[in-house]
């Protein structure tokens, strides 16, 4: 009776080894490339001639992808507001498993070990009384959440070594996160759910250790990899985000509050559903009524940190960058008084705005939008250190797609799991205007050793009552293609225009040949809930992410596609042998037998590689045989995955039953 609840226990474990949508963090951060620009953006200046002076305060809000070379060292450290979920001030400095080139560090591995280093320069502290060091932190957020020992931590620099001070980890199998205050000898717990809120944490520098010319702390992350029995799978972990780093004299433990009025979350695309449509489309009225709205909405999200009642002015702009000739337009969200530790979420509504006014010859329009707060006159260099959270753009781009997302990945998405072969994923789009549909744009994130560089089909379906219908285009392509440019969509350019008719309701995706997982482009930040679509079994269903795929449908004439990738003339789908992998005996004792059946005619594999993994995805052993059979009597008993290779390309994917008798 205990087998056998165990192999009941063990069954439901691992239906999620059967095919699915999934989310992956990135394998390679494109936002981070090339490493150049860490140099060239702001000046590089290395390390200062004299310690700093206090105050030292970093909010990470300048719009740049590393920190401020003027105060920190660094190493793998990425700014963004990407990640961070509702942080105090706009950008936070992002800690995980990658560094200054956006890959995975080769040190990190299934054990953990340090990742990356936030350290400041020499800070001037002698003489100094009431010293706090503060910060925001938030565990995960909208990228991975560390396991228990990928903690961050917070170190000093004393003598000659860096001594820890204070430690966050998180264990998800109860919800916990736990303080460690090394300073104070003390613990706090925190129960729920983590990855939402930024935590604050204020630290006394009052030891005499401490309290010298060339003071220094910094901020280390932890991090390891689970190895995935799934191709392409293998991404990004462990994920810390920090804000508002301040250290400064005179300043009490319990005093929470801080001297700043902040945007907090990046200014959202102007548009309604769609980020971005053909700019000629936007020539009709249904188009700009849909994208737009009557009248147009403005949404600001902004907080006051501290320090008393504030008085704050909202102003927006609208700016013309190129290809229109309507005139810069500006509006007021006017004053208000807002008390300290208030948060707010301000929607402000204008009279539409000439973005149909576009020059003729143009054949791509962009704007400049931006918002912007008026709160205080102070001059001061702590002040001057803060402005750039007072300020958040959009580039509103209008070029010969239609897009859901904003062109930044944060995840990768795919189906993965026993029967995702034959898997298909849609994207719906409906046209403002008659058109020729020319090409399609995909976003291929970089998986590790090229795991999704396989072959797949290109489709594009008619409508079936909101689901993906008739097959408008369905050919084979090699492999993914990728770009060395940050972001940069790879265009598929198809051998014939489809014309698609004022509001027909299309689909665009792909099927897939393998088990692979295809590590498409993902955006969390654009919610396009119901767009996507997924088909396992011939059914088709919502995705269950919020998210958007980074799939676009190209418009227009075909001289804007010379780079673009042709593609060939549609064949229908190639009867391929029907190919089914058996394993037995399962359950099994001492060994197991593979055999591959094309076409119903049983054969054993001339030579394969047979990788097992455990439940926690441990490989166990990895095998070669050249007649079928390998032996796991040393294997514990358990529910085990086989990943079965030929000619080092993953063929099928089987979980088995191990017992002893």
């Amino acid at each position: 009776m205990k087998q056998a609840l165990f192999i009941i226990v063990l069954f439901f474990t691992f239906t999620g080894l059967q095919a699915q949508e999934m989310l992956v963090g990135l394998y390679v951060n494109p936002q981070v490339k090339p490493q150049p620009a860490r140099t060239t953006a702001r000046g590089f200046q290395g390390v200062p001639s004299a310690p700093l002076t206090l105050p030292l305060v970093d909010d990470f809000a300048e719009k740049i992808p590393w920190p401020n070379t003027n105060i920190w060292e660094s190493r793998g450290v990425f700014i963004n507001t990407n990640y961070g979920i509702n942080p105090p001030t706009i950008g936070v400095a992002t800690f995980d498993a990658q560094g200054d080139d956006g890959h995975i560090y080769p040190h990190i591995g299934s054990s953990t070990d340090m990742a990356d280093i936030l350290a400041s320069y020499p800070v001037r502290l002698y003489g100094e009384a009431s010293v706090v060091l503060s910060f925001f932190y938030q565990p995960g957020g909208r990228g991975d959440m560390p396991e228990y020992n990928d903690v961050l931590q917070l170190e000093f620099w004393d003598d000659d070594r860096w001594t820890t001070v204070w430690t966050a980890s998180v264990n998800e199998g109860d919800s916990t996160l736990t303080e460690t205050d090394y300073l104070s000898d003390t613990q706090r717990e925190y129960r729920g759910r983590h990855d939402t809120l930024f935590r604050y944490v204020a630290l006394p520098v009052n030891d005499g250790r401490y309290l010298i010319d060339n003071f220094r702390f910094r901020f280390v992350n932890m991090a390891s990899m689970a190895a995935s029995p799934v191709p392409g799978r293998e991404s990004n972990c462990d994920h810390w985000h920090l804000d508002f780093v301040y250290l400064n004299r005179n300043r009490s433990l319990a005093d929470t509050l801080l001297p700043d009025v902040a945007i907090n979350e990046p200014q959202p695309p102007m548009t309604i559903g769609y980020t971005s449509i053909p700019a000629r489309h936007l020539r009709t009225s249904e188009a700009r009524q849909q994208l737009f709205g009557n009248p147009m909405h403005f949404s600001l999200s902004y907080r006051n940190l501290g320090w008393g009642l504030r008085n704050v002015t909202r102003r927006f702009t609208i700016m013309p960058l190129r290809g229109s000739y309507a005139w810069p337009q500006e509006h007021s969200g006017g004053t208000e008084n807002i008390s300290n530790g208030q948060s707010f979420v301000r929607d402000y509504d204008f009279p539409p705005y000439e973005f149909d006014a576009i020059d003729p010859a143009a054949d791509s329009v962009a704007f400049r939008i931006q918002s912007y707060l008026v709160n205080d006159n102070d001059p001061s260099l702590f002040r001057t250190a803060l402005r750039h959270n007072d300020t958040t753009e959009y580039i509103q781009a209008f070029y010969n797609y239609y897009s859901y997302d904003d062109g930044t990945a944060e995840n990768g998405y795919g189906l993965t799991g026993m029967g995702s072969t034959s898997g298909k994923v849609a994207v719906r789009f409906t046209s403002f205007e008659t058109d020729s549909l020319r090409a399609i744009g995909v976003y291929f994130n970089l998986a590790r050793d090229s795991a999704n560089v396989k072959p797949f089909r290109m489709v594009v379906w008619d409508d079936n009552n909101g689901e993906p219908g008739v097959e408008l285009y369905n050919q084979r392509v090699a492999t993914p293609a990728f770009s060395n440019e940050r972001n940069r969509f790879i265009t598929y350019k198809l051998p014939e225009a489809i014309e698609i008719k004022r509001g027909q309701t299309f689909y665009i995706g792909w099927i897939q040949q393998s088990e692979t997982y295809m590590n498409v482009g993902y955006d969390v930040n654009r919610p396009a809930q119901g767009a996507t679509m997924y088909n396992i079994g011939n059914i088709w269903q919502p995705s269950i992410y919020e998210g958007t795929l980074m799939i676009r449908p190209v418009f227009g004439g075909a001289a804007a596609l010379d780079d673009a990738i042709p593609l060939p003339q549609p064949t229908p789908a190639p009867a391929f042998p029907e190919i089914e992998w058996t394993v037995f005996p399962n359950p099994a004792v001492d060994a197991i037998h593979i055999r591959r059946h094309i076409n119903g005619e049983q054969t054993v594999p001339a030579a394969c590689r047979i990788d097992v993994y455990d439940i926690s995805k441990q490989l166990m052993q990895s095998t070669a045989t050249t007649n079928g059979s390998i032996t796991i009597d040393r294997l514990p008993n358990g529910m085990y995955i086989l990943c079965i290779f030929e000619n080092n390309r993953l063929a099928a994917t089987r979980q088995i039953l191990k017992l002893s008798l």
